[in-house]
């Protein structure tokens, strides 16, 4: 007897991956010109990725399964919250802001108290190799640091897609090169902060864009933590306090009319 079941083609379910870490990256990018269009180019394709990954769980036993439902409703959400470009842009300065002191900052090393300190150039740097051992490095036109929120998330996009390429040719010592970095990129970088950063959004934001796109980071990333079976962050972080003072954090740069400027949050150094 022939059971019916979805046989889904090498490198789909690496390729919807790489489509939500996509998605999520542009989330936290700072929205400026031509933002929201490619906003809605990567959107459109989140439906099939979505898809993909519900068909590949539903091929595991039922105790293996890593894509929560709920990871389809936290789209729908946020996806209706994406609308108005112009609040978004007003959101951005408010919620995430661009000063790395700012109240949600989507940067790695203020989340684990290195920032300031000998251990932020340690981690820096950590990060940098990940990215140069696969040939990437920031442009000389990108303004973010390597531990912003969106770098990361496109780097493990990045990696989905070379896992992608690598099952489509056969190359299995290459997929399992890819897959080893993803894992330990989660677990050395992105899982250490990210749910504390995704729980603080969401509290300051609660029914906007950035709250919305927070809960689902927060459901990918839970998947990815059961897909590699990592322990993920202990506990939830607060933000440390730094030796840097607000106006050491800020540059003169094109945003700094729509800054909100240093939030208490920094102030008090929370």
């Amino acid at each position: 007897m022939v059971t019916a079941r979805c046989v889904l083609a090498n490198g789909e379910v690496a390729l919807a991956r790489a489509t939500l870490y996509r998605l999520l990256a542009q989330a936290f990018r700072y929205p400026g010109a031509g933002w929201h269009e490619e906003w809605n180019e990567i959107a459109r394709g989140i439906s099939a990725a979505l898809e993909v990954l519900a068909q590949e769980d539903r091929a595991r036993p039922s105790t293996e399964r890593c894509v929560p439902p709920a990871l389809f409703d936290a789209f729908d959400l946020v996806w209706a919250a994406s609308r108005d470009p112009q609040r978004i842009r007003h959101d951005h300065a408010r919620i995430v802001g661009h000063s790395p002191r700012a109240g949600t900052t989507p940067y790695e090393t203020e989340w684990t108290g290195a920032a300031g300190e000998i251990l932020q150039y340690h981690l820096l740097a950590d990060l940098g190799g990940f990215y140069r051992a696969f040939g990437l490095d920031l442009a000389q036109t990108c303004d973010e640091r390597h531990d912003h929120l969106s770098i990361e998330l496109c780097f493990l996009g990045f990696l989905c897609v070379r896992e992608a390429a690598a099952e489509e040719r056969g190359v299995s010592e290459v997929v399992a090169l890819v897959r080893d970095a993803q894992r330990r990129f989660l677990d050395e970088h992105v899982l250490r902060w990210a749910r504390s950063f995704s729980a603080r959004t969401k509290s300051e934001d609660p029914e906007g864009f950035y709250g919305r796109a927070a809960v689902l980071l927060e459901r990918l990333l839970e998947a990815e933590r059961a897909r590699y079976g990592l322990a993920g962050e202990e506990g939830f972080r607060e933000l440390g306090a730094s030796s840097l003072a607000p106006e050491d954090c800020c540059v003169s740069c094109e945003h700094s009319k729509s800054c909100a400027g240093p939030t208490d949050h920094a102030q008090d150094g929370e």
